[in-house]
């Protein structure tokens, strides 16, 4: 019985190695545990009491509850809604963030064209911007990958109705940092994903505010971080972020990229 536990506990980490502990292995073992509870506590209210141990009870009926919770998250794809991802993004921050959120992904991008409409609003740039991401890497899967959904995403800055994009030199970034000190902007970020024929996007918002930030305290941060690949020229998780944000009003991980709990909760329902 021990034995069997520990190759289901590796199994569960390492499926590769031991394919015979599967779903049905698993629902077909914790079942005969509880026959052995059952059984146990029959015979320990029984005629035969003395003969025989509550412990057995108590043993068998924890190993069979946690191998029905393990069957369980297994069946309604929990622990691993799809074996891969593909992540049509080469930002560090959302590699990150799906690393946090434990989701497999691989790394595919194609480059675009991020130009839009000059009479969009910021939300729908957000998706317009991603779709086009996320089209270009689609298009281009083989056989291997198209059965895998496809994630991309883009962020924006929005300050009085202007959209902040990515500074372009040294001095642009100190320009916007100046213009975020002491006031609310907000921060966007569009996601798409699709997966066969079916396309799910939407546009997460975030409030953030800055204390009023001095010269010296700008310039720091842009020679030591230099944020140059970053809408709105900051990091929220950096140093910036931490001396300098007042509040956050919405999802925190949106402003680092990616509003990952969303994504993980649009995937889930895409494996139903």
């Amino acid at each position: 019985m021990f034995l069997w536990h520990r190759l289901l506990c590796h199994s569960l980490v390492r499926p590769e190695i031991y394919p015979a502990a599967g779903r049905k292995n698993i629902r077909t073992k914790s079942l005969w545990l509880m026959l052995i509870a059952r059984r146990s506590m029959l015979c320990c209210t029984g005629v035969r009491r003395k003969r025989r141990c509550p412990m057995i009870f108590c043993r068998a009926q924890k190993k069979a509850s946690l191998l029905h919770d393990w069957y369980w998250l297994f069946n309604n794809n929990i622990v691993c809604m799809f074996s891969k991802i593909i992540l049509a993004s080469q930002s560090p921050r959302r590699k990150q963030l799906l690393e946090w959120a434990e989701v497999d992904f691989e790394i595919i991008v194609q480059p675009t064209d991020e130009s839009f409409p000059c009479e969009m609003e910021p939300r729908d740039v957000a998706v317009y911007i991603a779709k086009h991401k996320a089209e270009a890497v689609f298009a281009r899967l083989n056989n291997e990958h198209k059965t895998l959904p496809v994630l991309a995403a883009d962020t924006m800055v929005v300050l009085d109705k202007k959209i902040i994009g990515k500074p372009k030199d040294r001095q642009h970034a100190v320009e916007i940092l100046e213009s975020l000190s002491g006031n609310k902007h907000t921060v966007i970020t569009g996601v798409v994903i699709m997966y066969g024929n079916k396309t799910i996007s939407f546009a997460d918002s975030t409030d953030v505010s800055f204390h009023p930030l001095t010269k010296s305290q700008i310039e720091f941060y842009v020679d030591k971080y230099k944020p140059y690949d970053k809408a709105g020229s900051y990091a929220i998780q950096e140093w910036i972020g931490v001396v300098g944000i007042q509040s956050v009003n919405g999802d925190f991980y949106n402003v680092m990229g990616l509003p990952v709990s969303r994504v993980v909760q649009e995937l889930e329902k895409l494996k139903r």
